[in-house]
């Protein structure tokens, strides 16, 4: 299927624009692994834009292993699920139309809540003194916190910080960083409230109880029961963004 859109209309991001399409229609089997993709010249008449913007776009394809360039062979399509990685998040989370992808936000959403209940239970085990302490604080001061929904952010994540930090593993905290990016970027695309600030602070509350034992099945638990009234909310605000679009 051939693109409508004119891709001179930015110039400094053109290139990005077209990668950006292609990996989409690579990540949808519309180029499937092993297959080549149309020629440079043919690319540049359906994007209507230079052969030069084509070269930089599939040279962004190529740095991310979708595609192998090779001189007389053509431009051969890899195995995006053999080989794609978390860097793909930015440009398959939105269509071609800026609306967000909904199959992928709920695989993502999956992906959250079963990271979340393993941090929350290793770090209910494993944290230090001056981590307890610190969630005290930050308990603290959510509870005297206004709502306002910029703060209690910060102060999420600062919960949340401290959460993959006291799992005592480092690949935790790396797929935390990841994870929190993906969110605000999901965040600024979907403005839903899940869930109201004396839940939470009720939860919190609880959390730091069990991590005052160190039972880590019961934060688990309690973590998994929040886990389940957010995706049941969230699923019904999904429902109302399909209808709208």
């Amino acid at each position: 299927m051939e693109s409508k859109k004119n891709y001179e209309n930015s110039p400094s991001t053109r290139s990005k624009k077209i990668a950006d399409e292609l990996c989409r229609k690579i990540a949808n089997k519309e180029y499937k692994s092993g297959e080549k993709l149309p020629t440079e010249r043919e690319l540049a008449e359906q994007f209507k834009t230079t052969r030069h913007s084509i070269r930089e776009a599939l040279k962004r394809l190529e740095a991310l292993g979708l595609v192998k360039i090779r001189q007389g062979s053509g431009i051969i399509v890899q195995d995006i699920d053999l080989i794609g990685g978390l860097e793909l998040f930015d440009t398959l989370i939105c269509d071609e139309n800026g609306m967000v992808n909904l199959p992928l936000l709920k695989d993502i959403l999956e992906f959250r809540d079963n990271m979340v209940r393993q941090v929350v239970h290793l770090a209910a085990e494993r944290h230090t003194q001056e981590e307890l302490d610190e969630l005290r604080y930050l308990f603290q001061k959510r509870k005297t916190t206004i709502y306002n929904p910029e703060e209690l952010q910060k102060l999420n994540e600062r919960f949340f910080r401290l959460f993959s930090q006291a799992t005592r593993n480092q690949i935790y905290e790396l797929l935390y960083n990841t994870m929190w990016q993906a969110f605000l970027k999901i965040n600024e695309m979907v403005d839903i409230v899940l869930i109201g600030k004396q839940e939470l602070d009720r939860l919190a509350e609880r959390i730091l109880e069990a991590f005052e034992q160190r039972d880590g099945d019961l934060a688990e638990l309690l973590i998994t029961r929040h886990l389940e009234a957010v995706r049941k909310q969230f699923e019904t605000n999904l429902k109302d963004i399909s209808t709208k679009s």
